[in-house]
């Protein structure tokens, strides 16, 4: 016999919750944005470079994260109830060869 498999949905949506708010944690900005360098040295010229390619990063990743929270918490809680839909109706699908194969009376030995 196959192993029961129980999914808790109450888990699943926690950790929907725990990923709809890293998302937004993601995509809000840190207060003040990435700390400007200014120009002095050569090394202080690369971490201007570095500074205006960083804040172009931090600039795309916020938008691409923006909002993302809910929809991640619906898809994973659609998924939760997907799987428990299906678990279900093969459970009851066992359920039934079993019965077919008691009422047959059919005996199988090796």
């Amino acid at each position: 016999m196959a192993p029961v498999i129980k999914v808790n949905s109450q888990t699943m949506r926690s950790a929907a919750d725990s990923s709809d708010a890293v998302l937004e944690h993601m995509a809000t900005r840190a207060s003040g944005g990435v700390p400007t360098v200014t120009a002095g040295s050569p090394f202080d010229g690369l971490g201007v470079a570095e500074t205006t390619a960083l804040e172009a990063v931090v600039t795309e990743l916020a938008a691409v994260f923006a909002g993302q929270g809910p929809k991640v918490e619906a898809a994973t809680i659609d998924g939760v109830l997907r799987f428990q839909s299906t678990d279900e109706q093969s459970q009851h699908l066992l359920r039934e060869v079993g019965e077919s194969a008691t009422a047959s009376e059919t005996v199988y030995t090796l």
